[in-house]
């Protein structure tokens, strides 16, 4: 179902109106993971990533993993962008 709003949501505005409120939610999730302080670009770009749809669709339906193995991938993304990055 979610496949389809973000599919739809380029072409009817009242889907792209709605999904705004996920967005903001998304963007809350994303400054948790980070602390919600000022840190990197990377490390908030990996966290944007570890909450965004496609990253789990990905994983998940077309990668194969299990929800557990995508979790514990996203985590590590988000923990290894916290690290010495050059």
């Amino acid at each position: 179902m979610l496949t389809n709003l973000y599919r739809d949501r380029a072409l009817v505005e009242p889907v792209d109106s709605q999904m705004r409120r996920s967005d903001e939610y998304l963007e809350d999730a994303a400054r948790t993971l980070t602390g919600g302080g000022r840190r990197r670009r990377v490390v908030n770009a990996a966290a944007r990533h570890a909450v965004d749809f496609q990253t789990w669709r990905s994983l998940v339906r077309d990668g194969g993993v299990s929800r557990a193995q995508a979790v514990a991938l996203a985590s590590a993304m988000v923990l290894a962008a916290q690290g010495p990055l050059r």
